[in-house]
């Protein structure tokens, strides 16, 4: 996706871990049909990005 969208992958100088993401929302939107919505929709996005190849065989140009 970076090409198409005109972006160059570096290498890190440096070693970095994975970090963990957390969602967090006021209770009233719990039960609202397009909050809901939403979260399953950032939840699903972030899913397939941590399921997807590395940056580094990316950037080396393998699967």
């Amino acid at each position: 996706m970076a090409p198409v969208l005109g972006l160059a992958i570096f290498e890190l100088t440096f070693e970095a871990s994975p970090e963990r993401l957390h969602m967090a929302w006021h209770p009233r939107h719990a039960a609202d049909p397009a909050h809901r919505r939403l979260r399953t929709v950032v939840q699903a996005a972030l899913t397939h990005a941590s399921q997807a190849p590395s940056l580094k065989s990316a950037a080396a140009g393998r699967p």
